[in-house]
């Protein structure tokens, strides 16, 4: 049985693939194995995946018709064989060292280290080794819960048999921060949290990332929902204030919800806010100023009159 799986989601990847590949076949810590997972890609990845295969018995690759990045993770999740488990983006990739940082002797529940953001030269990581224990928990969701390095599924060791347990997997319906309803729901069957600061997983901004942040009203709600009942649970059984990290997750949701709305038509964008007033999603008290709240009351009680009129104003 290998130390670690690493599970990489793989869809249309084709220009960055190898090098993600690459680096992790060439990590100083050997004892893995590699489960690539090709979502249906259209272009050369399954190809380019399946000739990395024949060349290194640690790789496995799985071709499934696309289902987005959840499915894929879940599908390795489902294969998996090793006592810990790292994601991949096949658009990232790691330092040769990179597993080499992560004490998986010791018994953690998870191991958090951080990256470096390649879009903007950004790093996003732990400051220092620090390990949290269940009465501690507060203090970590306090302090570094709202990081990129920790919602995010990559950038971290989880323990398989935690995983299992617990039946945790991703929430395949989500489309937008699944990635973090994932971490909360392993962090509230988890009793201790390990930070490392390891900056070593480099992650690339994708392409398409104006597209990947829409989503309509009924995704909204059924996201916002899920996720503010997650917070609650934790912050019931860790004793922390769930409202900040909730109004954050809402305030991203929201912005994701206002894009999309830039590429309705009027007819369209008026039914998305009326479902808007019908799902009450103004209980989640988005932070705004006091003219946006005016325009975002008026919208959902009268869209006909004043969303169009303000659209057609602001296009002209």
């Amino acid at each position: 049985m290998p130390k670690v799986s690493i599970i990489v989601p793989v869809y249309k990847t084709e220009k960055y693939l190898p090098r993600c590949i690459e680096s992790i076949l060439a990590q100083t810590f050997t004892d893995f194995e590699l489960l690539i997972i090709n979502d249906g890609s259209t272009d050369n990845s399954g190809k380019i995946c399946d000739d990395y295969a024949q060349n290194d018995s640690r790789i496995v690759v799985m071709h499934k018709e696309n289902g987005g990045a959840s499915s894929a993770r879940n599908l390795g999740l489902n294969v998996a064989t090793g006592e810990w488990v790292m994601f991949v983006d096949s658009d990232d990739y790691l330092s040769n060292k990179y597993l080499s940082a992560f004490p998986l002797e010791i018994n953690h529940d998870i191991e958090i280290a951080g990256m470096q953001m390649m879009f903007n030269n950004y790093t996003s990581s732990p400051k220092q080794l620090k390990l949290y224990n269940e009465k501690d928990f507060s203090n970590f969701f306090n302090e570094v819960f709202s990081n990129p390095y920790i919602t995010s599924p990559c950038a971290k060791v989880y323990k398989r048999s935690i995983l299992d347990n617990f039946k945790i997997r991703f929430d395949e319906k989500i489309k937008i921060t699944e990635d973090t309803l994932f971490t909360m729901n392993y962090l509230l069957n988890s009793k201790s949290i390990y930070l490392i600061p390891n900056n070593g997983y480099y992650y690339r901004n994708p392409e398409n990332i104006a597209n990947k942040y829409r989503q309509n009203v009924d995704c909204m709600y059924y996201n916002l929902t899920k996720l503010s009942k997650a917070v609650v649970l934790l912050s019931n059984k860790f004793n922390f204030d769930a409202s900040k990290i909730i109004q954050g997750i809402s305030q991203f949701h929201y912005s994701c919800f206002s894009s999309n709305l830039e590429l309705l038509s009027d007819e369209d964008a008026i039914k998305e806010w009326k479902k808007f007033r019908k799902y009450n999603l103004r209980q989640y008290r988005f932070r705004m100023t006091f003219k946006e709240y005016i325009y975002q009351f008026l919208c959902i009680y009268f869209p006909k009159l004043f969303y169009v009129k303000m659209r057609n104003r602001l296009n002209n």
